[in-house]
């Protein structure tokens, strides 16, 4: 399985992102072929509500709307689905916080790193603080 990041959904979308066309080049790929599951955590898919929605961000006005269709439109591939936090996440959490050192900002992307762990999962992200984390698979289809 993957865990996909927000920021991979929000540059996919975001025509003046540097990481556009790359993104979404890799999103038509991950999203077309069935042979691997996909999960977005439940936080990776409102950060991208929150940050697609936000013109300061994306340069452009979409619409809520628009922005839930685009979700929906995710989730109702056979092989993708939002990841909710199971009963055992919070010790999850506490170890990949603690083996990744991680405090303030970089808690959230504990949180995602908790799924990948949760999920046996590998963490697909452009973001290289992924890679404190070594009790996780991480991997920058980007780079």
């Amino acid at each position: 399985m993957i865990v996909l990041d927000a920021n991979l959904l929000l540059y996919a979308y975001t025509a003046r992102s540097s990481f556009h066309q790359p993104a979404r080049s890799y999103l038509d790929h991950i999203f077309s072929d069935t042979s691997e599951s996909i999960g977005i955590p439940i936080q990776c898919a409102t950060a991208f509500l929150r940050l697609i929605t936000n013109p300061a961000v994306t340069g452009a006005r979409i619409a809520m709307d628009d922005a839930i269709a685009r979700v929906e439109e995710w989730q109702a591939l056979p092989h993708v689905r939002i990841l909710y936090p199971g009963e055992e996440h919070w010790q999850f959490l506490k170890t990949v916080t603690r083996n990744g050192h991680a405090t303030g900002d970089l808690i959230a992307d504990a949180a995602i790193a908790a799924f990948a762990l949760e999920y046996g999962a590998v963490v697909h992200s452009n973001d290289r603080d992924f890679a404190r984390f070594s009790s996780i698979r991480w991997h920058n289809p980007l780079a």
